[in-house]
């Protein structure tokens, strides 16, 4: 936690572990904290019961309504952890979150996960989120599909990733969809290979080949981007007629990714 936290209350006996977001709290202030910044996973997910055992036995809270605006109202309550303006704030949001559809709900959550880099629970939270955006501008359904990509691009799942980021293509006419598209086939094929798929998306050969020779000069630039966030990473999975090219890659820094892989399908 970035914020530095003063409580008034004692600290539990035994810490609360939130699996959702793997991480250990033990005082009611860090509970209060996490509540103000991941919201939308109780409006989405509900106060998980053994949250309510633990709030009781260790702080004696009582969540006797079943209705979440009221339970997060309760908690929000019971101490001052919060400032009169910062409550007001947080009511403010408590109330604008209660009366978004589900799907939106579903979408605020996938934007949740994805900012904090749980790139599988934004994928399925996204992926929940999609039957009820039909209704919406086809700008913001493609949106939905360029997130879904990227969040599959970071998983390694590079074949996955340009089917909804060609969707993304065919809804919107987006371009962040197209260049994410063009992206991931610059990391995964030959040059050959590059120009052959992009001639078949209605690109003439010369397109092709200025398109990758500028992903070529800017591949540094790419690779620091705030979406394709250490694509070096990915390097390491690039398909090269050389196969020495795949060990770009350290080992101890594949090993760091796949640990952080494993604990999200945890």
């Amino acid at each position: 936690m970035s914020k530095v936290l003063l409580w008034e209350t004692k600290t539990a006996g035994k810490p609360y572990y939130f699996s959702a977001f793997h991480q250990w709290i033990e005082s009611y202030e860090e509970l209060c904290y996490i509540i103000s910044k991941r919201m939308i996973y109780f409006f989405v997910f509900g106060i998980p019961d053994d949250l309510k055992v633990w709030l009781r036995e260790e702080f004696r809270i009582q969540l006797k309504s079943s209705d979440i605006k009221r339970q997060l109202t309760d908690i929000v309550e019971y101490k001052n952890f919060f400032t009169l303006d910062e409550k007001r704030e947080l009511m403010e949001r408590i109330r604008k979150m209660f009366l978004q559809t589900p799907s939106k709900k579903y979408w605020m959550l996938g934007e949740d996960f994805r900012k904090n880099r749980q790139y599988l629970s934004a994928f399925t939270a996204y992926e929940k989120a999609l039957p009820g955006m039909v209704q919406m501008p086809k700008e913001e359904q493609a949106q939905i599909y360029y997130y879904m990509g990227i969040c599959l691009c970071q998983m390694f799942q590079f074949e996955e990733a340009l089917v909804y980021l060609k969707k993304g293509i065919e809804t919107g006419k987006s371009s962040r969809c197209q260049l994410a598209m063009e992206t991931v086939l610059f990391l995964t094929l030959n040059q050959e290979a590059f120009i052959q798929e992009l001639c078949k998306n209605g690109k003439s050969e010369n397109q092709a080949k200025a398109i990758y020779e500028q992903l070529d000069e800017r591949k540094n630039f790419v690779m620091q981007g705030n979406e394709f966030v250490k694509l070096d990473k990915i390097a390491y999975h690039k398909k090269k007629l050389d196969d020495t090219m795949q060990n770009r890659l350290t080992k101890s820094m594949l090993e760091q990714w796949k640990d952080e892989y494993k604990r999200e399908i945890s």
